[in-house]
């Protein structure tokens, strides 16, 4: 049951409550004064916490002054819409010249009619693929042994008499020269291609000669091979123009597919007629220097071998021989060893038939002479206790250092082959300029001069140097094609189809021919052979743009059209012609050019798309998984992908596919489960190796097998009711980067067309279409190009450079270029030093500077007139910010022609706040910008380097002035506010005791009156029993 109280005392009158208080009011004096340094103390934080903002504003422009982008700031003008510039980093200043020569280009195809978009095409299949044409023209950069073709002018003069001037300023490859003479108004002259050559044709019927001039005394016709062409007859064929050279790059050899050299192992066997070998090795690795060292050849063993191991590290006792000798003067165990420092000969006199290894080595290791120079041990695995034999031998190698060595050219490459002994092996490019040839210098004896691979190599067949030796000399096959014509090597998937011999012919005429392809090294060595039959048949690059086909000119109709196998080799069967067809022509079917090796970067891959990075996962059909994970392995080509499956404890091969085009994955765990590749966290690696589709069953050396092709083809198939739109969903739903749709006509029969539109930009999206299952036949509307740019203002001395985009990055380093419309006369970019990034940063500075020195002020002021003072007035953390400061912005800089601020027009007033005027610091910026950049950015002594340390001790964030300040505040504040909470706590028990003392008062004198009241009713009883 609760109390009633009364905060007046009832028995004593006494206001209990107000009583209280003021005694509680004398007792928190103490908690008056803590809560006043509370405030105190919170008040010099938030000051300290706002003069540390401001203080970090000030580091933060300091260190932009520190920023190299700020001095490199330059503007662009550009004399033309046509073309635009910005920067992306610091660009020498001038006027720089370009021609805007062609935008990029997206391939467009538009098919032939059909009668309607919703009637069935008819069962069959449709493929297409980006770029990997059977034919690519050689770049005229690559031609004349790498040196290329000055770009010009030049004048033909047919046999009527009329000329033409044939602009080559701005043409990149053989087909853009062909495509200029032959679409030159105003002559009769048709340009071809013969192997290496160009060949001029004459049509006009004149009798003049037919001519070549230069135009305005350049060099393009020499270039081309036309040079001095001056002929009564109507064809002129061109010199060679298409050569190696020792500058040759690798990467271009075999139609672009390179070399299959390999790191860490020798690459080729060279066996030479005096029956020795020679094994090189290129991509070598390099190592440091080491202690020479050989291990005899023991006849009788590895218990009768010994090592011989140099004692100083280095070259110097690399080729010391060991020989044994048998003078007849020592016996076994007294053996004598000798070292003859000229002639590099360690000599040990034995006793043959007794003399143990472990007796050679306790010669050597005791003999002042050798023992000095060499220490001789057991061979490995051998105990010493068999005896040597005076046959036995060794030569010390691996001591001096080898360099490592990375061949990129051809002329690396023979230098390479020609350093391994000069005296038994040469090589050099063969004087047709298409092929190495090999020298065996040796003494022959009856051995065979051979070129083979090491194990697990292929460079041998890259070379073209499988085949046989005429006497001392090996001619390799050769190792590039035509100017716009495929080595046969490089087709069927780069696996090439062998030795050809004998197709039979027959037009449709009725006459026949047998020709010969065993010759043939090129694609167009077979057309030149078809053509020269004698019957009224040539050959062409099919519409596909993948193969052959052969065309019948004869218009007969006696026979067939006949195109047939004519020995053993199966040659029309390999080369994809063979037909019997009451037709004029014969369609070839894909030869499968090889577009991609273990060489090709991952960038260029797909398309130029590239691969991203990622991981998959491969099972095989045994349910073994293997992990790649290509950005751990930091991979960049294609054939490190491929060594990365292919370390994989798994049943599954990796290597480039049949068709020449991707990575092939081949199951040989021999499982019932179903190989696949999976990717890991949505990474798009596997689509983009097209590796993601479903394993197919094949043989593999006449074994069962899974393969994943990973050919970077794409196929459509269609059932018989499939139509026009049906064919449009399936392209569009590959998600191949093409965008399919029909366009009609407005009227006609045939007015529906299947329109194909690439999604790659350039070149790399040039579209290669196979429709001819279907029967459709596409036209071009848009050629695949990229963005063309001459920089320079004459093509003679400028430079062509290419983009897949109309942007063109660093052009010039740091200016990137882009064309939005072309042009034909040279287009001025201005580019001129500006300041203005630098004026903005020192501004900013200046600002920030002047904020800093206001809030000091406001913070440190004291007014003597009322005794007013600032919240960190006396603050030697203060004082210490503006001490330091002001020293670091006063110093002088010694280590550039800018000494101050002041004579940059940076100057502080009677407040000690800045002023900046921008005029000196243009001024200065127009006559020494380095030594500007230098003052400010200095890695050492730089103003920027010097400020921002001294800001850094200040308010940095690690034991610097200002936080270590704040965090002692927080901590002052912290122990105040506990103190509070405690002396409040205090204060409320004894405002509990108090009042309870003073009730407890109330109640004892509550009693105490009760007490009194009762004693005074007490009266006097008399005896009577009265009270008076």
């Amino acid at each position: 049951m609760g109390r009633i109280t009364s905060s007046v005392g009832l028995a004593t009158g006494i206001n209990i409550e107000d009583t209280v208080n003021k005694l509680i009011e004398l007792s928190a004096k103490p908690r008056e004064l803590a809560s006043a340094r509370k405030v105190a103390i919170g008040t010099q934080q938030a000051a300290i916490t706002d003069l540390t903002a401001v203080t970090l504003g000030v580091q933060l422009a300091v260190r932009r002054l520190k920023n190299a982008s700020i001095f490199t700031k330059s503007t662009i003008t550009s004399s033309s819409t046509a073309l635009t510039a910005v920067t992306t980093g610091a660009v020498a200043a001038g006027n720089y010249q370009f021609t805007a020569v062609r935008k990029a280009q997206n391939a467009q195809l538009l098919s032939a009619g059909v009668v309607a978009k919703d009637q069935p095409l008819g069962a069959g299949s449709f493929t297409f693929r980006f770029g990997g044409a059977i034919t690519e023209p050689v770049s005229l950069d690559a031609l004349n042994g790498g040196q290329g073709v000055t770009r010009g002018k030049i004048r033909i003069t047919d046999r009527n008499g009329d000329s033409s001037v044939i602009d080559l300023r701005f043409a990149q490859t053989i087909d853009d020269v062909l495509t200029a003479i032959n679409s030159a108004d105003g002559i009769e002259v048709n340009a071809s291609v013969s192997g290496d050559r160009l060949i001029l044709t004459d049509q006009s019927g004149g009798t003049s000669n037919l001519r070549v001039q230069e135009v305005s005394g350049g060099s393009t016709a020499a270039d081309l091979g036309l040079a001095n062409i001056n002929v009564a007859a109507n064809s002129a064929t061109g010199n060679d123009v298409l050569r190696l050279s020792n500058s040759t790059a690798l990467a271009q050899l075999n139609d672009g597919t390179g070399l299959s050299t390999r790191t860490g192992v020798s690459d080729l066997n060279v066996t030479l007629r005096d029956g020795t070998s020679l094994e090189i090795d290129f991509n070598l690795v390099g190592k440091a220097a080491t202690a020479s060292s050989a291990t005899t050849s023991a006849a009788n063993g590895v218990n009768a071998q010994l090592k011989l191991t140099a004692k100083t590290v280095g070259g110097d006792y690399d080729g010391v021989q060991i020989q044994f000798v048998d003078s007849g003067n020592v016996t076994a165990g007294n053996e004598v060893a000798s070292y003859d420092a000229q002639s590099k000969i360690l000599t040990v006199d034995i006793a043959a038939g007794s003399t143990t290894a472990d007796n050679v080595i306790s010669a050597i290791n005791s003999t002042t002479a050798t023992s000095t120079l060499f220490t001789a041990t057991t061979g490995t695995g051998g105990n010493g206790d068999d005896l040597v034999s005076l046959a036995d031998t060794a030569t010390t190698t691996g001591g001096a250092a080898v360099a490592a060595r990375s061949e990129k050219t051809l002329g690396e490459l023979i230098a390479t082959i020609n350093g391994v002994n000069p005296a038994k092996l040469k090589a050099e490019i063969s004087p047709d300029g298409d092929r190495i040839v090999l020298t065996d210098l040796s003494t022959d004896t009856g051995g065979t001069f051979a070129v083979s691979n090491t194990a697990g190599g292929t460079l041998a067949e890259d070379l073209g140097l499988t085949g046989t030796a005429s006497g001392a000399t090996l001619t390799s096959d050769r190792l590039q094609g035509g100017l716009n014509s495929p080595l046969l090597r490089s087709l069927n998937g780069g696996r090439g189809f062998g030795a050809l011999g004998e197709i039979d012919l027959t037009d449709r005429s009725g006459a026949t021919a047998t020709i010969s392809l065993s010759g043939a090294e090129t694609l167009d060595d077979v057309i030149a052979a078809i053509a020269g039959s004698g019957l009224g048949l040539k050959a062409e690059i099919n519409a596909a743009k993948n193969g052959l086909q052969i065309v019948d000119t004869t218009g007969g109709t006696a026979s067939n059209l006949i195109v047939a196998d004519g020995d053993g080799t199966n040659s029309a069967t390999k080369l994809g012609i063979v037909g019997n067809v009451a037709d004029s022509s014969v369609r070839g079917t894909s030869l499968n050019r090889q577009t991609v090796s273990e060489h090709t970067l991952l960038s260029d891959f797909n398309a130029g798309k590239g691969v991203a990075k990622g991981s998959f996962l491969i099972t095989d059909s045994a349910g073994a998984v293997g992990a790649v994970n290509l950005t751990q392995l930091n991979a960049t080509t294609l054939g490190d992908v491929i060594d990365a499956i292919n370390a994989q404890s798994i049943g599954v091969e990796a290597r480039i596919n049949d068709t020449g085009d991707g990575i092939a994955l081949i199951d040989t765990a021999g499982g019932s489960s179903r190989l696949k590749v999976e990717t890991v966290n949505n990474s798009k690696v596997v689509a983009d190796l097209h590796l993601g589709t479903e394993a197919v069953d094949t043989t593999e050396d006449g074994n069962p097998a899974q393969v994943i092709s990973g050919t970077t083809a794409f196929t459509v198939t269609l059932d018989a009711d499939d139509t026009l739109t049906d064919l449009v969903t399936k392209i569009n739903a590959l998600g191949a980067n093409v965008t399919a749709s029909v366009i009609s006509d407005s009227a006609g029969t045939l007015r529906h067309h299947l329109s194909l539109v690439s999604g790659i930009s350039g070149k790399a999206g040039d579209l290669n279409v196979d429709g001819s299952s279907l029967g459709l036949k596409f036209q071009s509307l848009s050629t695949a190009q990229d963005a063309l740019l001459l920089v320079g203002s004459d093509a003679s001395s400028g430079r062509l450079i290419t983009s897949t985009s109309n942007t063109f990055e660093n052009v010039v380093d740091g200016l990137n270029i882009t064309v939005s419309a072309t042009s034909t006369e040279s287009i001025s970019v201005g580019v001129t030093p500006t300041s203005s990034d630098i004026e903005g940063a020192i501004q900013t500075f200046v600002d920030q500077y002047n904020k800093l020195r206001d809030k000091i002020a406001a913070y440190t002021f004291y007014n003597q007139d009322d005794d007013t003072k600032g919240t960190l007035f006396g603050s030697s953390d203060v004082l210490r910010l503006d001490s330091d400061l002001s020293r670091a912005l006063t110093s002088r800089f010694f280590g550039s022609t800018v000494r101050s601020f002041n004579e940059l027009g940076i100057s502080a007033d009677e407040e000690g706040k800045l002023t900046f005027d921008k005029t000196r610091l243009q001024a200065r910026y127009a006559s020494d910008p380095q030594g500007l950049e230098k003052f400010f950015s200095d890695e050492e002594q730089g103003f920027a380097t010097k400020v921002d340390a001294v800001l850094e001790k200040l308010v940095g964030r690690t034991n610097s002035t200002f936080v270590n300040r704040a965090a002692t505040l927080q901590r002052q504040l912290e122990d105040t506010t506990k103190r509070i909470d405690s002396l409040t706590l205090s204060l409320n028990k004894e405002r509990e005791r108090l009042t309870l003392q003073f009730y407890n008062m109330e109640l004892a004198i509550s009693k105490i009156k009760n007490s009194l009241t009762a004693i005074e009713s007490i009266k006097y009883i008399n005896p009577d029993g009265t009270t008076s």
